[in-house]
């Protein structure tokens, strides 16, 4: 199980050069071996609020025994962390909307797990070469997918940020998850979806 001087780890966060309230949130773990970038949703109501809430849930997770134990933790704090943003939009009154974005990645045993929903994203660094190991949720690359619009016509896309999953917005938590071997030197980088435009929230760990 590794510990915390297993990990080299570095994180920062900004606002960015066009909004007054910073919506993105980090978690750092070694000693669980959970690690997380959250985005509150961008043009709805207190996503700073809902992007901290999925953070005080991650961070209540405790050291497990193994890496099944570790990711049946994380998903069962984010749906918490759905419920509880749904609550808080609810104690608002009607009309409130309240969001957010995750990845999360779990480590432990030698292997790694990536748990998302919407647009933020995980790289694995490997031998050189940097690969995406999340896929957007968003309207945008939905079209893309299917084929009704090409990567370039994507960039232009009017609704490009349009996210199709996030916590809070429904009642059931709809994540997506990617695993595989964790190997000494890997570099993981979570990221908002802003961060190659503008830095905005990030955690690279090291193994």
């Amino acid at each position: 199980m590794p510990g915390p001087d297993d990990f080299w780890i570095g994180s920062a966060t900004h606002v960015g050069l066009t909004r007054e309230v910073n919506e993105d949130c980090f978690m750092v773990s070694a000693n669980s071996g959970v690690f997380a970038v959250v985005d509150g949703m961008g043009g709805h109501e207190q996503g700073e609020v809902a992007s901290a809430a999925v953070v005080e849930s991650l961070a209540a997770i405790v050291p497990q025994r193994d890496a099944e134990s570790l990711l049946r933790a994380c998903e069962t704090r984010l749906v918490e962390a759905n419920n509880k943003i749904r609550a808080l939009a609810t104690k608002r009154g009607k009309g409130t909307t309240m969001g957010s974005t995750v990845v999360a990645l779990t480590i432990l045993d030698g292997r790694y797990v990536c748990v998302w929903a919407g647009d933020c994203r995980a790289y694995l660094s490997r031998g050189g070469s940097l690969q995406q190991l999340t896929r957007d949720h968003t309207e945008v690359e939905d079209l893309v997918e299917r084929g009704l619009l090409s990567t370039e016509e994507a960039r232009l896309w009017p609704r490009r940020n349009v996210v199709t999953r996030a916590l809070g917005v429904c009642d059931q938590l709809d994540l997506e998850m990617r695993s595989g071997a964790a190997h000494p030197g890997d570099a993981f980088l979570l990221c908002s979806d802003g961060t190659f435009t503008r830095l905005v929230a990030f955690l690279a760990c090291c193994i």
